[in-house]
């Protein structure tokens, strides 16, 4: 026996009266699954763990081979939805950088984020740092609860453009992903923790 997409969309609306949840508005949260999967074993694998230092080298070493246009696109998008008079929003704390208060270095990433988000002019790979530091909070907030289930249509629209720019970073890196996976191994040991 399997699930229905009609009997989950009642689920969920079941459990939040308020749910507006449908066949069409979680299909990009549910597609984010499979792409993050993709995504996370093109380039972590073995010993090599995900997190904050190896998206940092991740996106130093992958700069030079996707499309420039598709990292604006995407860090526009996020720069409009946390930054607004040159201020960051109220909403960017519900990324949750800072979830362990006692670590400082969750407090340098959310400092680098939104300096970034800030800046006039910020470099390439300040921004693809940026966009795997978010895309990793979407993640880490969908995968452990933080999203609620029942609100999951809200962000219809924020994971389609996740889900693009993902799709768009594997495939660019296809080609490239052996010497990226091979380099993220060697130097997995001396990844600097800021």
């Amino acid at each position: 026996m399997k699930l229905s997409k009609i009997e989950l969309i009642n689920f969920l609306n079941s459990k939040n009266p308020s749910s507006k949840s449908t066949e069409k508005n979680i299909d990009q949260v549910l597609y984010f699954t499979l792409i993050w999967n993709s995504f996370e074993g093109s380039f972590f694998f073995d010993n090599v763990e995900l997190n904050n230092q190896t998206l940092f080298f991740l996106a130093q070493n992958s700069t030079s081979y996707i499309q420039e246009r598709y990292v604006d696109e995407l860090f526009d998008f996020f720069r409009n939805r946390y930054v607004s008079n040159n201020k960051i929003r109220p909403v960017f704390k519900r990324l949750r950088f800072c979830y362990k208060k006692n670590r400082p270095s969750n407090q340098k990433v959310e400092k680098l984020v939104q300096d970034t988000l800030l800046a006039n002019a910020p470099s390439f790979e300040a921004k693809m740092k940026v966009l795997l530091l978010i895309i990793y909070r979407f993640r880490n907030n969908l995968f452990h609860g933080v999203k609620s289930p029942l609100n999951l249509n809200k962000f219809e629209n924020i994971y389609g453009h996740i889900n693009t720019f993902l799709i768009r970073y594997v495939t660019a890196l296809i080609d490239y992903k052996a010497n990226i996976r091979k380099n993220l191994f060697d130097n997995y040991k001396n990844i600097v923790v800021i």
